[in-house]
């Protein structure tokens, strides 16, 4: 986690600090130099996570980009992509997920374990496997 970039912008109202993000964005690219890029869904409903998957198709641009969903604000992900997960991956995605305190304290249905397991199982499934992640590709770039 020591590699996690955190931002200080309020919580929805991401919209009025569009400009803000996609510098910030850029900024990001140029330090960080990504190989891909992981964002929410473009089909994601809540209305930061839009501006954030928005602003990364425009900030990131020659490098590949996949979405995610949050099955919870995602109402029809259409997944192209899938990795496969084993038990060590699905426990440090809890484990990571488990900082995110905000959502912790708020003691969300959707951060439990159970949860966060029966998706990996479905996509699991929907890839042919027993564990995996699903995400739409927006762009290849080789």
């Amino acid at each position: 986690m020591d590699r996690c970039i955190v931002l200080d912008y309020k919580v929805r109202e991401f919209g009025y600090c569009r400009q803000s993000i996609l510098e910030d964005l850029i900024r990001i690219k140029k330090e960080v130099k990504p190989g891909i890029v992981i964002t929410h869904s473009t089909k994601d409903i809540h209305q930061d996570h839009k501006v954030i998957s928005e602003e990364s198709l425009r900030a990131f641009k020659g490098i590949s980009i996949l979405g995610y969903d949050l099955p919870w604000n995602c109402l029809n992900l259409e997944p192209t992509a899938f990795v496969e997960l084993d038990e060590v991956d699905i426990s440090c995605k809890i484990q990571a997920l488990n900082m995110y305190r905000s959502q912790i304290t708020l003691k969300r249905s959707y951060f439990s374990e159970s949860y966060m397991r029966s998706i990996a199982v479905f996509r699991g499934i929907q890839n042919g496997g027993s564990l995996a992640e699903a995400y739409e590709v927006y762009r290849i770039c080789f």
